[in-house]
């Protein structure tokens, strides 16, 4: 049998039908005596509706009329004649007419409700519709990468950015296990990444280099698990992007960080960085932990101020006015104070940099007391060859009048011999006795004035002479030499020191010498050594005419004699001595315990110049206070042991 389909308003027909039958079988109740079997046997279908009624029909006539009767007889048990209830029977048909104004009503709301939820539903797909495609305009417009693949990898989506950066056609890639090539050393971190999605929350982030139409690139992949009904991953989206403009501004800012990082670890400049306001150090390089004489971490969390590196308090604000008004400070010269006390003059650069979110004062200081003393002694070497030269243009000048006085001396000494054949004729012309003469010249000893004289011009030009070959500009050139003729050369010069202010005088300072027998000849040259034995020999003596009360007896012990490093010279003094804190400054340029106007302190550091980088030697100094000084030198006997490195002498 074919279903029916029953609307509101079949309902409300079936209803009827069934208070008509219901009717019907009340009649008999009601007094009515019998039902016709016709009218029983006759039933009512939807209008139109053939099909039905063929089958209503159908059912009816196989229903007999004996059938039928007892049927009605059946419902009507038997025949009563009674009078028409019509009390009852407006009751009926009250609760008749009520019931199908409910049903009416019912049937009315409900097709109002059913047009309202049709309406939403409508507007609920038009609303999916819409979304889905945008969503489809999203994906197949934006530059990331989509793809969802099943647990297999085929792909079951794959977005039209992801066709165009591997060179694929969509066609290609659907129900298809295509993976593109990964750089061998991002594989271990993609399997890591992948393995988080099977842990919850079923995501992972990874950043891989892959092979696309355009060569390696880096691309960056969110990607999350699809989760079934019962929790078990059906499916995994991915959402990717290139990201490699990003990773190569990245490797250039790291490159960057590290060459600014090794420039500012390694550079010879001490640098700093602080902050701006309260000159607290955020960073320091070694450079700077070794000028100021800290450890680094003695020095970053503390300031400037709280460490009392600025000698005078005031520099550190001059240098923050300087940047304020003109942005950056050049070669300011700002004094500092070591660790140990000790003042160090600086060159100072700095400006306000930028790192991240945070505004740093970095600044660069170069160590300048070096160079300062370099620039002094440069000027004072250079007065000193002006000097030199003048000397030596003196010295040609007074070797003009020396040489007269010599020779005027000698032929004095000739002309008043007895014994000259010349001096007699000349005396026997003018009457004069050359016997008598020579009697009176040696009562009055004028002879002997006369010797003293030439001895002490030939002194005087000999004086000249090594005054002259010390003012000569040195060739470096080496040769054979023997020292002891060198100090005693250096002894002549140092005799002819004469200090009229302090009634100096080096003739006074006993000279003791200790020369070896066998001493060994050294390669040198001969005007530096010289110059290294006077400077000693004139420091010793400057030192000992300086002691209050004046030295009895002041000695100067010269010591030659030979070592396993080749000759050892000493000159040793019974002066006051020095204590340590000058100890390891006295080779220092420009250094001197000496009043203004006495010493330039530079004797000793040329000297030890000549020494160790001249002849590859050693030189160092021995002395406590009150117990005299002694300055030893040690020169290698041959030139290529000259050549090594000088070692460093202890304490």
């Amino acid at each position: 049998m074919s279903r029916i389909k029953i609307d509101g308003k079949h309902a409300a027909l079936s209803l009827a039908c069934s208070v008509f039958f219901l009717f019907l079988a009340v009649l008999p109740a009601a007094g009515v005596s019998a039902v016709p079997a016709k009218l029983v046997g006759h039933g009512a279908v939807y209008k139109g509706n053939a099909e039905a009624l063929a089958v209503v029909q159908d059912g009816f006539s196989r229903i007999s009329d004996a059938e039928t009767t007892a049927i009605v007889d059946d419902w009507s048990a038997r025949p009563v004649v009674v009078s028409m209830p019509w009390s009852l029977i407006a009751s009926g048909f009250g609760f008749l007419s009520l019931a199908l104004l409910g049903v009416f009503l019912w049937n009315f709301s409900l097709r109002r409700r059913v047009r309202e939820k049709t309406a939403e539903l409508e507007a609920s797909v038009q609303g999916v519709r819409d979304s889905a495609e945008k969503y489809r305009l999203l994906i197949e417009h934006q530059s990331d990468l989509v793809v969802k693949v099943d647990l297999a990898g085929q792909f079951l989506y794959v977005s039209p950015a992801y066709c165009r950066v591997f060179g694929k056609a969509e066609g290609e890639l659907l129900n298809s296990a295509f993976m593109p090539l990964i750089h061998p050393d991002d594989l271990a971190s993609t399997e890591e990444a992948m393995q988080a999605l099977f842990a919850p929350p079923h995501t992972a982030h990874m950043e891989q280099r892959a092979m696309t139409v355009d060569g390696w690139r880096w691309l960056a992949w969110n990607d999350s698990a699809i989760l079934g009904p019962g929790g078990e991953i059906e499916a995994i989206v991915g959402v990717g992007r290139d990201i490699s403009e990003r990773k190569e501004a990245e490797e250039r800012l790291r490159q960057s960080e590290e060459k600014f990082s090794r420039l500012f670890k390694l550079s010879p400049d001490a640098i700093s960085l602080s902050e701006p306001d309260s000159g607290l150090l955020v960073e320091v390089n070694d450079a700077y932990a070794k000028l100021t004489g800290y450890e680094q971490s003695e020095l970053v969390g503390r300031s400037s101020l709280e460490l009392g590196l600025f000698v005078n308090p005031d520099g550190r604000r001059r240098v923050v006015e300087r940047l304020k008004t003109a942005g950056q400070v050049t070669n300011m010269e700002v004094e500092f104070r070591r660790k140990d006390g000790a003042h160090v003059q600086c060159s100072v650069s700095c400006q306000f940099i930028t790192i991240g979110q945070e505004r740093f004062l970095l600044a660069v200081m170069r160590d300048v007391t070096e160079f300062k003393r370099m620039q002094e002694m440069m000027v004072q070497s250079e007065k000193m060859v002006s000097v030199g030269g003048i000397a030596a243009g003196i010295a040609h000048e007074i070797n003009n009048p020396l040489g007269i006085i010599v020779q005027t001396a000698q032929t004095l000494v000739q002309r008043t011999r007895p014994d000259f054949s010349r001096n007699i004729e000349v005396a026997e012309s003018i009457g004069l006795d050359m016997t008598l003469l020579e009697k009176y010249m040696q009562a009055r000893k004028i002879l002997p004035f006369v010797q003293d004289m030439q001895a002490a011009a030939v002194r005087a030009a000999d004086i000249i002479r090594h005054m002259l070959d010390f003012s000569r500009r040195s060739e470096s050139r080496r040769a054979v030499c023997a020292l002891p003729v060198i100090v005693d050369r250096a002894l002549t010069l140092a005799q002819s020191d004469y200090d009229l202010k302090k009634s100096f005088d080096f003739k006074r300072i006993g000279i003791v010498k200790k020369y070896a027998s066998d001493l060994t000849s050294i390669e040198c040259t001969e005007t530096e050594l010289e110059q290294v034995f006077l400077n000693l020999l004139r420091n010793a003596a400057q030192a000992m005419s300086l002691v209050e009360p004046p030295q009895g007896d002041p000695t100067i012990v010269i010591r030659l004699l030979n070592s396993p490093f080749g000759v050892r010279c000493e000159v040793e003094d019974n002066g006051p001595g020095m204590p340590a804190e000058i100890r390891r400054r006295v080779f220092e340029p420009f250094y001197t315990t000496k009043p203004p106007g006495i010493g330039t302190g530079l004797g000793l550091s040329v000297s030890y110049f000549i020494v160790t980088r001249g002849h590859g030697g050693k030189m160092w100094v021995e002395s406590t206070p009150g117990a005299g000084a002694r300055f030893i030198m040690e020169l290698p006997v041959t030139e290529a042991q000259g050549e090594k490195e000088p070692d460093v002498v202890p304490e």
